[in-house]
């Protein structure tokens, strides 16, 4: 009879240890299941693993901090041995969300122990503890050293460690805590300041003009390798009884040393020069490549940790086997193995669904449980408030998303008269299709006019020409940019004709000191997850126009009369002779059912508080992009002198010609970039304007645009990996 395979749970397989640890135990030919966020994602990390591995290898969906999928887990895979390798282990994000950290590594471990316990009495359990715990004690650390920790990160593993590692124990549970020091591989997540260097010196090897930005060079850590450590929780969980380890190698490096030892692996002389925040590493040319920056240091500093194994060496008979220098080059030689080999990630034009991601679900998710109803209310009303005052306008109104905005706004004008059937409204041949919809739609007629190659945006010059033959302007802001607007809003007021704004790509962009969305009657915004703010689904318009702002009230529910100022109110109960029992289902007007729900409101409200953040990261980012394709003969740059602050939606690249973009193009793809045509092109060759615009438009510059440009991610959760690699092929 076979000998039944041992079956092991691996909570945050995901990490560096999760990778090395699975593939330990499938050589040990363990069953392995692995808690993980996202099964697509985790699949993607293993991709390595061979096929024979992956039969034995299953993954779960799941959170410490969610019970049910935790049972789950525990349920699905009735494990002999649990592997906690889950939590938030960044230390410095742990001063920024405590709370969160607590509950991860606290509190999961609690529900871990508890689950298990409930499904296998006799399974044995390994839980990741930390030199975090020890805080700043001197000299070596091992089994006898009291704790004393200085981080949020620290104290949730010593908690946890008191409460659910010692205190199962003296229930009868088999649970060994492994204190490992700090140890690294390959595939660390670029978080962590070991993988920031090595990539930025792989960079540099490969002719990138990187300077990287680090803190405290003389913190000095014991570093190991992530692959000989896993071997050490694997034999805690074999001896007779539980018990805890410290994992080290007795030896402690400065952040300087690893700066040096990776430079030296990559063939980089750095020649080091000053001292404390001063200090720098320049290379042989004399460049600067290394700084201090003290916003870096932590806010508790740990200046030397170091670990004493001798009980490990002692009872498990383990010893570490790869070198700290080993360990550098080999993270260094798998950088610059990835540079050059194509086999990048994928750079996506979306990077997450909101801007703090995982902090937002759960702040969500708690609002969700919270709350007695969820639809439109007041976390609506207070995201349109604080929208408003942000902006700079009057009123702000939420819908269900940008383009409802578009069609809201558009009807709204004709509901009001100021636009009528037959009306002949001028909108940006570089836009998108739901600008241009609500206009055929509602019986308007557009008129495409042709965007300056400099700026993606109707120019004055353009508008000029065509001002005589149109009854409005619907203008898109395209990609974060405009071109002379306050000039364009000038054309408008002499001719005495509305000019609306599609802000939806132009969020914290400025002109002449007023921000994009304020130069015109009203403005549109989206808050799709691939914009600026993210409420998932949500659009917003802005307007200072009283009289407008509430038939947009009307018209985003039904038509009726609820949410309109009281004595407004009043007075168009009595102007129809309404009472207000038969109000509650009077619809005044065209109208529609456009109402966000509060949920938006809420996450709305949370992405305002990153808005400055995220319009300066954006800004910065576009400079420098910009600052490289302007240097490119191949393309043809932009000219934003007339703009403030550019809040660059995404990256265009406009190339000399389709030849030439087709290099690109198949350059970027190959380079695992995702890319899209500059927004629609030349709308007027859309298969819907075709269809129902008769009139023939010639917009030789959006039609260049469609055949010689594409855009890239300007996202700011573009890493500083990913930035490099993007300039790179923009050389």
């Amino acid at each position: 009879m076979p000998k039944r395979q041992k079956r092991a749970l691996i909570t945050g397989i995901t990490g560096q240890d999760g990778y090395y640890l699975t593939h330990f135990l499938l050589k040990k030919k363990y069953v392995v299941f692995g808690l993980c966020r996202s099964e697509k994602a985790a699949m993607h990390y293993f991709r390595d693993f061979s096929l024979e591995e992956k039969k034995s290898l299953t993954f779960i969906e799941g959170d410490l901090r969610d019970l049910a999928t935790l049972r789950k887990a525990v349920e699905t895979s009735k494990p002999d041995e649990v592997y906690n390798l889950g939590g938030q282990s960044d230390v410095k994000k742990s001063f920024e969300i405590p709370e969160e950290t607590m509950e991860v590594n606290y509190y999961g471990l609690a529900r871990l122990v508890n689950e298990t316990v409930r499904v296998n009495s006799k399974a044995r359990l390994y839980q990741a503890s930390t030199s975090e715990m020890f805080g700043n004690r001197e000299g070596a650390r091992d089994e006898k050293t009291p704790f004393s920790p200085v981080s949020p990160y620290g104290v949730s593993k010593v908690r946890a460690h008191e409460d659910f590692v010692v205190g199962a124990r003296a229930r009868g549970v088999y649970i060994s805590s492994g204190i490992l020091f700090n140890h690294e591989s390959p595939k660390r997540r670029e978080q962590f300041v070991t993988k920031k260097i090595v990539r930025a010196v792989a960079r540099m090897a490969e002719g990138g003009d990187d300077v990287l930005e680090l803190g405290n060079l003389d913190a000095k850590r014991d570093w190991g390798y992530a692959g000989d450590y896993v071997e050490a929780m694997w034999l805690m969980l074999q001896q007779d009884k539980p018990d805890d380890y410290v994992i080290a190698t007795g030896t402690a490096r400065s952040v300087r040393d690893f700066v040096s030892a990776a430079a030296k692996a990559a063939g980089l002389k750095l020649t080091w020069k000053g001292s404390a925040i001063r200090e720098t590493a320049l290379d042989q040319h004399g460049k600067v490549r290394i700084r201090v920056n003290k916003s870096f240091y932590r806010p508790t500093e740990i200046y030397e940790v170091i670990g004493d194994s001798s009980k490990a060496k002692r009872e498990l008979g383990w010893t570490p086997e790869v070198t700290f220098e080993e360990l550098v080059e080999r993270m260094v030689q798998e950088e610059i193995t990835v540079l050059t080999s194509g086999n990048a990630e994928l750079i996506r034009l979306v990077h997450s669904t909101f801007y703090n991601n995982d902090s937002t679900k759960r702040r969500l998710a708690d609002f969700v449980i919270r709350s007695q109803t969820l639809s439109m209310g007041k976390e609506t009303k207070t995201f349109e408030l604080n929208f408003a005052k942000k902006q700079g306008a009057r009123f702000a109104l939420m819908t269900g998303s940008g383009s409802a905005a578009n069609l809201l706004l558009v009807q709204t004008m004709m509901n009001l008269g100021r636009w009528k059937k037959g009306d002949r409204i001028g909108v940006s041949a570089l836009t998108w299709s739901t600008n241009v919809m609500p206009l055929i739609s509602l019986g308007l007629t557009p008129v495409a006019l042709d965007c300056s190659l400099q700026t993606l945006n109707i120019s004055p010059q353009i508008l000029e020409k065509e001002i005589n033959a149109i009854d409005g302007l619907f203008i898109t802001n395209a990609l974060g940019f405009s071109d002379d607007i306050k000039k364009i809003r000038a054309l408008c007021d002499r001719r005495g004709i509305a000019l609306l704004e599609d802000n939806c790509e132009s969020l914290g962009s400025r002109v002449s000191g007023r921000l994009l969305g304020n130069w015109g009657l009203a403005s549109t915004f989206s808050f799709f997850v691939a914009h600026h703010l993210s409420t998932v689904e949500g659009g917003m318009i802005c307007t200072d126009d009283v009289e407008l702002y509430h038939a947009l009230l009307m018209c985003r529910a039904h038509g009726w009369d609820r949410n309109l100022p009281e004595p407004v109110q009043k007075e168009l109960r009595k102007k129809h002779g309404v009472d207000d029992f038969y109000a509650k289902y009077t619809f005044y007007d065209l109208a529609y059912n456009a109402r966000p729900t509060d949920m938006q409101g809420y996450l709305g409200q949370i992405e305002l508080e990153y808005w400055d953040i995220i319009v300066t990261k954006r800004e910065a980012s576009f400079k420098r992009f910009e600052s490289v394709i302007e240097k490119n003969p191949d393309f043809l740059p932009l000219n934003m002198s007339h703009m403030d602050f550019i809040s660059g939606f995404a990256i265009p690249v406009i190339c000399t010609d389709e030849k030439v973009f087709k290099k690109y193009k198949e350059k970027f793809e190959k380079a695992n970039v995702e890319i899209r045509p500059i927004i629609t092109g030349d709308i007027t060759k859309q298969p819907f304007y075709k269809k129902y615009v008769k009139e023939k438009t010639i917009c030789p510059n959006a039609d260049f645009l469609h055949r010689s440009g594409f855009y890239f991610s300007n996202s700011p959760g573009l890493t500083g990996e990913e930035t490099e690699r993007l300039l790179k092929l923009l050389q």
